[in-house]
């Protein structure tokens, strides 16, 4: 996560491990059965790894709902053959302005909030996040260090001084 005074950067990497999973993606989305995926079948299978990556990501910029918007998807090995058990893997950037600064927030200062949530099946996602041209002063989980928090999971709140 890349926090600014602009708003917030999110990036999402998933991973199929590479075995049977992988391989029955890749089979499955070989619509025409030819045993490779074509430029619009990969299209496919990497708009369905990017739903997947994001499906439960949310992001609450102080105290409301952000809207999320995808700025960029990349995916890793889809062109193996639709027989390739590899790794499937994708990279998805999703951001979201601050809302507009209330009166105290502007006359007096006070800390911008974000709660950033995302669960897998293991029940917590590890992030990191940065602060370009801020401070983070609070941190729910994870080590805080100026302008960085390590080691954090989801459900992750932060306070930022922009």
């Amino acid at each position: 996560m890349r926090i600014s005074r602009e708003g917030v950067s999110l990036l999402v990497d998933f991973e199929i491990a590479a075995g049977e999973r992988a391989q029955s993606l890749r089979l499955a989305f070989d619509r025409n059965h030819d045993g490779r995926l074509d430029p619009g079948e990969q299209a496919a299978l990497l708009e369905n790894l990017a739903r997947t990556a994001t499906l439960r990501t949310q992001l609450f910029l102080d105290g409301g709902a952000a809207a999320l918007e995808r700025r960029s998807v990349r995916g890793e090995k889809l062109d193996q053959p639709a027989s390739s058990d590899a790794l499937l893997a994708v990279r998805v950037e999703l951001s979201a302005p601050w809302p507009p600064a209330g009166f105290w927030r502007r006359v007096f200062g006070t800390a911008r909030r974000l709660e950033l949530d995302d669960v897998d099946e293991t029940g917590h996602v590890p992030v990191t996040a940065e602060c370009i041209g801020c401070r983070v002063s609070e941190a729910s989980s994870g080590v805080a260090d100026g302008n960085l928090v390590r080691g954090a999971n989801t459900p992750l709140s932060l306070a930022v001084q922009l």
